[in-house]
Parts: C-alpha cells; sequence; structure tokens
C-alpha cells in the first residue's frame, strides 16, 4: 500500500513552490496528484504523474487577486468538480493507495478521502506559523469567505431570475398549447368544408354551369332587346322625317 502525493502549490507568477520535491518524487514510483504548472518541468512523460485538468484549478483561481493564495482557497472552499476528479483517481488505485500526503488541509482532499475509507496526512502546521503570517492568513480566510457569500447571494439572485423565467415559459408553453388547439380546431372545420366539397362537387358544378348557361341566356337576349330598340329608334326617326317631308309638300 502507498500514498498519493499532492502538490499543487504555486506562487504568485504561477511558479511551482515545491518543484525540487515534485522533479524528486517523480523520479521513485509513487504517484503523484498534480498540476500543469509541475508537470511541464518533466523531461518526459511519467505514468505516475496524474495532472489535475486545468478547467478545475481555474475554478479555484478565478475569484483569487494572486495565484500564489491557491491553497488558501482550497482550504476553505470545496470544488465539487474538483471532488468528483478525485474521486475517480481513488477508485481507479482503490486496491495499491492507502492515502494522500498533502501540504495544508485541503477541504476536498480531506472529503474525498474520508468518503473513499483513505487516510490523510497534512504536512504543514498552521500552529507553527508567525503570529503575522497566521494574521494574514486570517484575513485572506475572511476575505475569500466573504467571496465565497457573495458568490452564493448572486446565485440564489439566478435562483430566483431563473424560477421567474421557467413560470413565464411555462405560461408561455399553455399560450401556445392553447393556439395549437385552437388551430387544429379549425384544422378540422376546414377538413370538415373540403369534404362536404368534394362529396358535392358534381351538384355543385352541375349547378354553376345551370348558372353560367342562364347567365349567357339573358346576356343573349339583353343583346336582342337592344338591337331591336335600336331599330325602333331608326324607324322613329325614319317616321319623324317622312311626316316633315309630307307637311312640306
Amino acid at each position: 500500500m502507498e500514498y498519493i502525493y499532492m502538490l499543487t502549490e504555486i506562487d504568485d507568477s504561477g511558479i511551482p513552490i515545491y518543484r525540487d520535491e515534485f522533479l524528486e518524487k517523480s523520479k521513485q514510483n509513487c504517484t503523484i496528484l498534480t498540476t500543469s504548472e509541475y508537470a511541464t518541468f518533466l523531461e518526459y512523460e511519467n505514468k505516475n504523474v496524474v495532472v489535475v485538468p486545468d478547467e478545475i484549478m481555474q475554478d479555484y483561481d478565478k475569484n483569487l487577486d494572486a495565484k500564489g493564495k491557491r491553497f488558501v482557497m482550497m482550504e476553505v472552499y470545496r470544488n465539487e468538480k474538483f471532488e468528483n476528479w478525485l474521486s475517480f483517481v481513488f477508485k481507479e488505485n482503490n486496491e495499491r493507495v492507502e492515502g494522500i500526503v498533502i501540504k495544508y488541509a485541503y477541504a476536498s482532499v480531506i472529503h474525498v478521502a474520508t468518503e473513499n475509507r483513505k487516510s490523510v496526512l497534512v504536512e504543514q502546521n498552521r500552529k507553527e506559523t508567525s503570529m503575522n503570517s497566521e494574521e494574514e492568513y486570517q484575513k485572506l480566510v475572511s476575505e475569500l469567505k466573504r467571496q465565497i457569500e457573495i458568490l452564493q447571494t448572486e446565485l440564489k439572485q439566478k435562483e430566483v431570475t431563473t424560477l421567474s423565467l421557467s413560470e413565464n415559459l411555462n405560461s408561455s408553453s399553455h399560450y401556445i398549447e392553447n393556439l395549437q388547439k385552437h388551430a387544429t380546431n379549425l384544422d378540422n372545420e376546414l377538413k370538415k368544408y373540403k369534404s362536404f366539397y368534394n362529396e358535392h362537387n358534381e351538384t355543385i358544378q352541375f349547378a354553376e354551369e345551370r348558372v353560367n348557361h342562364a347567365e349567357a341566356e339573358i346576356q343573349r337576349y339583353m343583346e336582342l332587346y337592344k338591337n331591336v330598340l335600336s331599330e325602333l329608334d331608326e324607324r322613329k326617326i325614319e317616321l319623324l322625317e317622312l311626316k316633315s317631308k309630307i307637311k312640306k309638300h
């Protein structure tokens, strides 16, 4: 049975603090959990070096004003993505791993190790630090907790907004559903009229033909009537002219 060594600490410039220790342990037959900052110093690929995905470490770093404070964030803040990843690592190495060695009491590491019944060895002891360092540490912890509270408040506000949007979406869904029902009813009515039209199409066509024929006959008789009137007008004119001639004689 062996212990996994975890080295993720960096300074404000992003340089690994325990680079020499990392390189020394990488030559030994032990598993090391580390970050890409450390892994870049490897001269060759080492299957015993397991790198934490960058996106997980970015979750820790995104709210820090200096990368060197990452270890403090890892002490006070549990990260679900990191915990899921670490649980997978433990399960993959369950038979040969007894526990994990960490520099500080990282919240997520302790939580996952406890769940997987693995022991945790913490190398650094806060009580051994100087008073100034301890005060600075407490201030940093307080600031990080304050930031976490702000993030939690923002999260609650987003949850309220999400709930409101969800309610609006449900309301819109009901409205759309009613429109769809109305459209379906109209479509059914249209189908009825089409069916009626198709069933009586021949009768309607015959009636239309009769109407068209009647209209044509009416038009023909109207033309004849106009012609007769025109002829009568001509005869009247001729008669008047004839009467006028008779009077002159």
